[in-house]
């Protein structure tokens, strides 16, 4: 779709005025769970972000409690948020069901880490931009978060192994959970971003003709070392088959 010149024009004249968040589109169904029997785990597969770092407009329009509270940062129970989407930033479809995560929220930060579950896109009168609306739990998700991971690299024991996988897995009833992923870049390194410090991990690393590690060189999850939230140099050395 052509935006008239004059809304483009409009738009790129008022951007500092209309935007006071970048967010970020999620759509849940492009994960698939499946639980892996041999290793006694779930793996998830798929990217559910389908768009990132997109300037919007956040605001509350309906709290269950009270709006004061939730727009001075004192927030409790649930809140009814509509968000403005300048279609210039993004102009695909935005699905009920899908989620809004407000990554960044410098002149409002009251609303950083809002995660917002989309149940609406509404008639706009700026057709310049597209207005979702949705409902999130204030009180779970205005708490701090700063992001933390683990990092390492992976080598053949000489030679750095660009391209392998590295997981890293949470014991939760007796059953190993995957949390998180991330591939080596060409010096082997990898940093497995976004993990939470109440937990403590078993990673594991894989590549095509190599023998599957677990840290810190076991063979399955029953001999592997607890990897704490932020450690760094947990490293491996594949064998090649």
């Amino acid at each position: 779709m052509r935006l008239p010149s004059v809304w483009s024009d409009s738009v790129a004249k008022i951007s500092d005025e209309y935007k006071n968040a970048t967010v970020s589109l999620i759509d849940p169904s492009l994960v698939t769970t499946t639980f892996d029997v041999d290793t006694n785990s779930t793996v998830q597969v798929g990217n559910p972000v389908v768009a990132a770092d997109i300037p919007a407009r956040v605001q509350p329009i309906r709290l269950s409690v009270d709006q004061r509270a939730a727009q001075t940062g004192n927030p409790s129970g649930e809140v009814r948020m509509r968000v403005q989407i300048p279609r210039l930033s993004y102009n695909g479809k935005i699905r009920r069901g899908w989620q809004v995560r407000v990554t960044n929220a410098d002149r409002n930060p009251e609303l950083e880490n809002y995660l917002i579950v989309v149940d609406a896109v509404v008639d706009s009168s700026w057709r310049a931009s597209i207005t979702i609306e949705g409902m999130v739990n204030v009180e779970n998700d205005v708490q701090p978060f700063t992001p933390t991971a683990i990092n390492g690299e992976v080598t053949d024991g000489t030679d750095p192994i660009q391209n392998a996988t590295v997981r890293a897995f949470y014991l939760e009833d007796g059953i190993w959970l995957f949390a998180l992923a991330a591939s080596t870049d060409a010096d082997g390194s990898y940093s497995l971003v976004g993990t939470d410090p109440a937990k403590t991990y078993a990673v594991v690393a894989s590549r095509t003709g190599y023998v599957t590690e677990y840290y810190d060189g076991a063979v399955d999850f029953a001999g592997a070392t607890p990897v704490a939230h932020n450690a760094t140099a947990v490293d491996f050395e594949l064998v090649a088959l």
